[in-house]
Formats: C-alpha cells, structure tokens, sequence
C-alpha cells in the first residue's frame, strides 16, 4: 500500500482517523484485520478524495464483506490507488453497529480516508418444533417428548416451558397445556403449545368376589366376607354393597343376593355378585353328604369338633412366614373329608398355582409354595391371594405379600 504523507493528508481525513484512534485507545473498538484492494490509472492533478459507501444495516447471518456493503469511490488524485479498511467496534452477538474506515492512497503520496458505518441487527425469532399432542392412561404414562429449535444467528437458542394444568371429572383425568418458549440472545421469541391428556378408562378389577354357596338357615353371612377390587389409579375405588333376599318355598329354601359395585371415581364401574342359598340344617347335612360322596354310616354323628379334637368345626387357612422372600408354608383344615383345593391367584385374579386339590381327609393339612408359577418362574413382588375351597362351603382367603 502506497504510504500517505502528512503534508498531503487532507484535514477532514485526518479528523477521522483522530476519531478512530481516541475511541480505541479508550478501550471497547477493536481494530479488525486491514483489507487492502488495488487499483489503477491516473485521474489528474485534483486533491486525491474518496468517497464511503451509504451507512448500511443488514440482517443476521447476512455477510459483512465489501461486496454485499460496498466499495469507496476515488476522486481526483494520480493513480495507482491503493484502498483498504480496518473495522472498529465488532462484537460477538446478534445486534451491534460498528465502524468501516476506508483508506485511500495515491501514487505520489496523497492519502483520505472516510467512514461508513454498517449496523448488523436480528428481528427473526427462533424456529420452534413442538413435539405431538399424547394421550396416556394414568398408570401408562410415556414419554412426552421435547421442544427443539434452530435460530438463524443464535447457535444456541434458549428452550422452556410452563405447564397449566385442567382437571376433568376426577383426580385421575386432566390435561395439561404446555407452552414451548424458545427464545435468542437479541430477545425474539416464538411459542408453541403441546396437549398431555391423561385419562383413566379402565374400570376396577375384581380379584376376589365370594363365590356362590349354600348355608344353614341362621347363617351370619357377614362371615363370607367381602368382594375385593383394585384399581389402576385409585389406590382406594369405592364400594357400595346391598344384600336382597330373595324368598323361596319355606323358611328353609330361600336365597340372599349380595351384590357389590366399585368405582374409581373417573365414572368407571366394576359388579360382582354372590347367591347365598339357605337350607335348613337338615338338608344341608344331606346335600353336602352328597357332594362329598358320603354317607350317614361313615362318620358317627358324636364327632368331636373344634379346639382340642383332630377335626376343626371350620375351613381355615393360615401361612407362614407372611410376608415372604422365598418359600411359605401354607397351613389349612378341613372339618369334612372331601374335594379340597389351594390355589395361588395374583392381584389382577389370575390363577398361578395350584398347591393342592383332590380328595383331602378331614383334619389339618400343610402345604409348600416356593414362590413360582405354574411354569416355575419367580413370581413378581406384590400381592398374592391363597383361595382354599371344599366341598360346599363358601372358600376362604389368605393375603400374601412376596417382596
């Protein structure tokens, strides 16, 4: 670049780069690298002037080259012209402004500078995906998925979100809108909103009603015991329970129903209902002798009975240990020789094991679960029911817990 003599250097020029200077040295301009462009000829003996492109203001990521900002013009002075420019004032981000100095240099010496200034500014905001609207059972919730977002100058445009939440007709079913918020480093911001229902449309699960029976006349049927539900949400579904009797030919032939309904609370429901047949005692004795396929002569009608006698005067059922890691001893008694089983069912009612079944002598009987299945693998943590039924008699229950 050809050098530029103080003598020839015109006043206002020098006003400029006296401007450029003072504000680098009090620090916040930084002098880019000096870009140099050439030219040629000779345009007279005038006062060597060049003249800076207009002041410009362009988008990011636009380039900030002289070809999309502009070049200087030169008038008068002896050529070759030497041209260059050193930028003040760059900053790292979305929007600045800052100095183009433009340097001309004659052949004999002669030198003007001027100054454009180029303002670099970001009004887009960011590019917002939002992921899909889902809809989830309460006990099957997924993913939900993620928010994600491009901005044209911001490499790193910041993503959040705020949740307002919408209950529907229980606990267990709502909505919840969630607004996405992406936004740049120049402030520009763009939303998106994302649907999450949760519903709960499955009703409770019946995993334990009384099964029919047949019982004397005088029978206390709160004895049989209650239906048991559960639910997929609702650690406590409601129930509402109702006994009709139902009349029959004699006061020893008549019928109760009980029934019970459950309810989750979101409006689904769950029934079971058990028929209690009574007959007076007499009849009882007879059928059950029947069913079991004995007979008046086989057992002497003195039998002793209950504590202290070898047979109980009910069904019962016990284990131990209970609550159980490994192995259970299942311990039960049956006032009658007959039918007898023990089953093993899981929390949702599902048969896994049968321990016992056949024909059983009356008296008291054990009984080992190992804690597998009906295919020998390990059962699961959790609940587990052990139904003993014989003959007749309405069958009774065992709550295990396997951790």
């Amino acid at each position: 670049m050809a050098r530029c003599s103080g003598e020839t250097m015109s006043k206002s020029a020098g006003s400029v780069l006296i401007l450029v200077l003072l504000v680098a040295l009090v620090g916040g301009v930084q002098a880019e690298e000096i870009k140099k462009h050439s030219g040629s000829g000779r345009l007279g003996d005038d006062e060597l002037t060049v003249i800076c492109p207009r002041n410009i203001t362009v988008d990011c990521p636009t380039k900030i080259d002289p070809e999309y900002t502009g070049r200087p013009s030169i008038r008068g002075g002896i050529g070759p012209f030497d041209t260059s420019f050193v930028n003040f004032g760059m900053k790292c981000g979305c929007e600045f402004s800052f100095m183009r100095v433009w340097i001309a240099a004659g052949a004999e010496g002669r030198c003007d500078t001027c100054l454009q200034i180029i303002t670099v500014h970001d009004n887009v905001p960011p590019e917002l995906n939002c992921p899909k609207d889902v809809v989830y059972e309460c006990d099957e919730v997924g993913s939900l998925g993620r928010a994600t977002a491009t901005d044209n100058c911001d490499p790193r445009p910041t993503i959040r979100y705020s949740d307002s939440l919408v209950f529907q007709r229980c606990p267990w079913e709502f909505t919840t809108i969630r607004t996405w918020r992406a936004h740049d480093r120049c402030g520009n911001v763009t939303t998106c909103e994302q649907e999450i229902k949760i519903q709960d449309t499955k009703p409770p699960v019946i995993v334990c009603c009384p099964p029919d029976t047949i019982v004397c006349v005088g029978f206390d049927i709160d004895r049989l015991g209650d239906a048991i539900a559960i639910d997929n949400c609702n650690p406590r579904p409601g129930m509402t329970y109702e006994a009709a009797r139902i009349p029959g030919q004699s006061e020893c032939d008549y019928w109760i129903v009980r029934s019970w309904e459950f309810t989750d609370g979101c409006g689904n429901l769950a029934a079971c209902q058990q028929r209690v047949t009574f007959r007076c005692e007499r009849d009882f004795d007879a059928q059950a002798r029947d069913h079991e396929g004995g007979d008046e002569g086989e057992e002497s009608n003195d039998r002793k009975t209950g504590p202290g006698s070898l047979v109980p005067a009910e069904l019962t059922l016990g284990s131990h240990p209970n609550p159980l890691s490994g192995a259970t001893t299942i311990s039960y008694a049956l006032p009658v020789a007959g039918e007898a089983s023990v089953e093993i069912f899981d929390i949702q009612g599902r048969k896994i094991m049968t321990l016992a079944g056949g024909h059983h002598e009356a008296g008291y009987h054990t009984v080992a679960w190992d804690g597998h299945d009906s295919e020998n693998r390990p059962a699961v943590s959790g609940v587990y029911f052990c139904r003993l039924e014989c003959g007749v008699r309405p069958a009774i229950f065992e709550k295990l817990v396997k951790f």
